[in-house]
């Protein structure tokens, strides 16, 4: 058991999962053209109900589930990696330069099971929807009634260019639950569980109408997350690579870094 966590966590094995996810997603750009319909749908349902509806495209197949196996087997590694190199330098110390790399391998953990997360729970649906009138979105389970929509211009070589729309919506799920949002341009509303998105594209659309994005992301928390744990550990490792730096102009100068003199 102890040679395969010892094999798990190896740095080689990292490097090379590295190497390989990218050569994927590299690739990735390439059948996206073949099936660029299907990786599209990918961004509105949820994986497990987008996965059964392709499985007569083989190469589109295969891709994925060799890029989830790596990515899968990346974070692995980080994570017996990270485990062991915390085990091997807490009996010598842990300085604020290691706590730093411990916890950009966190980071990396946290925004993995973000997009993890979303990709087996996340839903997202566009509509267009009309004042006054119900929209159902059934990807979503909601409907939406908006009750005013209200649009701010400005006028560019005598044409008026919407900068800004707001509006208010009446939402309700499957359960009958119902809440009111109120989403701007750029300012997205939350309501029973969901983010409610003013699209920017009104190209089309009468005064009564505005383009809508709902959203189920709770991969959005561990992202927030993950950006703290980022920010705290670039504070953490920063001054460990400008105290040499320091040392040396000090030394330039003449002066001792200990006694000052």
């Amino acid at each position: 058991m102890n040679k395969l966590i010892r094999f798990a966590a190896r740095m080689d094995i990292g490097f090379f999962l590295l190497v390989a996810a990218s050569v994927l997603l590299s690739l990735g750009a390439v059948i996206t053209d073949f099936n660029p319909a299907a990786l599209k749908k990918l961004n509105f349902i949820t994986f497990q109900d987008w996965f059964p509806q392709y499985y007569r495209s083989p190469l589109l197949y295969v891709w994925i589930l060799l890029l989830f196996a790596t990515l899968f087997s990346l974070a692995a590694n980080t994570f017996v990696c990270t485990v062991m190199y915390v085990k091997n330098t807490v009996r010598s110390g842990m300085s604020a330069r290691r706590w730093g790399i411990v916890m950009l391998h966190i980071c990396f953990l946290i925004f993995f099971s973000g997009h993890f997360l979303y990709g087996f729970t996340g839903v997202s649906e566009n509509a267009v929807a009309e004042k006054g009138l119900n929209t159902d979105l059934p990807e979503v389970g909601l409907s939406v009634v908006p009750l005013s929509i209200e649009r701010k211009f400005v006028t560019v070589y005598g044409e008026d260019i919407p900068m800004v729309t707001k509006a208010e919506f009446t939402v309700t799920d499957s359960r009958g639950r119902k809440a009111t949002v109120h989403p701007a341009t750029l300012r997205p509303g939350y309501a029973l569980g969901y983010s409610f998105h003013i699209s920017m594209t009104d190209k089309g659309l009468t005064d009564l109408q505005t383009g809508i994005i709902v959203r189920r992301d709770y991969g959005r928390y561990l992202f927030a997350a993950g950006g703290i744990v980022a920010l705290v550990a670039i504070l953490l490792y920063i001054p460990s690579l400008l105290r040499p730096r320091l040392g040396q102009i000090l030394l330039c100068n003449g002066i001792d870094q200990h006694t000052g003199t």
